[in-house]
């Protein structure tokens, strides 16, 4: 039996791509072409992604070909994450009922200029896709079904045992402090949380989340 670790990323990319929620965000945008090219690619690539992982142990340059569409699935995730941020955005502000401080938060976030952002982005993730399922004809690699692979569920929890997070005080203490005192300006402040799938970036959000301070603090968390 094999382990296959970017043929479970780029299926969960997938999955995402193809949801309903997907589809009307997409649609929304006018970005739903592009968010085809970027399905029918990833899916091209991930047919021969299994036999490249059973060969990667004799090939450094195959391993490599591996880690840079990993990292692309990712991007394509990150890209999917930041249009649901935005429709959520959107939904906050129809509803009215978070009031003035939130609303003044949100009326920062320009369409145009995040419409521009992300059809870069888009165009980006598209091309590298594009280069990675070019170069993977040299490795002369053979489309495999989903069969005999040890699949690793990762499993996110509302609530954490914050026992087993390394460096938890530290990383939570600093974001609680960032969002109760904030620096710029703003009634309510943004601090992104970026990395690799599996780092620990929901684990810190839910752990700053359930904070005391936090709760008491404000009226409204999400």
């Amino acid at each position: 039996m094999a382990e296959s670790f970017a043929f479970e990323i780029a299926g969960k990319v997938l999955e995402k791509l193809g949801s309903a929620a997907c589809e009307r965000i997409s649609l929304a945008w006018g970005v739903r072409e592009e968010f085809e090219k970027l399905k029918l690619t990833l899916a091209a690539i991930r047919s021969v992604v299994l036999d490249a992982e059973q060969q990667q142990v004799r090939s450094l340059e195959l391993s490599l070909w591996l880690q840079r569409f990993k990292d692309a699935c990712y991007d394509v995730e990150d890209l999917i994450d930041e249009f649901e941020i935005q429709a959520l955005r959107g939904l906050v502000l129809e509803r009215g009922s978070t009031g003035r401080k939130v609303r003044h938060f949100f009326s920062g976030s320009n369409p145009w200029a995040f419409s521009f952002r992300m059809g870069y982005k888009i165009k980006k993730a598209n091309e590298m896709l594009n280069k990675i399922a070019a170069e993977k004809a040299k490795f002369h690699l053979t489309e495999k079904h989903e069969t005999n692979v040890i699949h690793r569920e990762r499993e996110t929890y509302f609530f954490v045992k914050t026992s087993s997070v390394i460096g938890r005080d530290e990383a939570k203490q600093h974001l609680v402090n960032f969002l109760m005192n904030p620096t710029d300006g703003e009634d309510i402040p943004v601090l992104p949380t970026v990395g690799i799938g599996g780092i620990g970036k929901t684990t810190l959000a839910q752990l700053v989340f359930n904070e005391e301070s936090v709760k008491s603090h404000f009226e409204l968390r999400i």
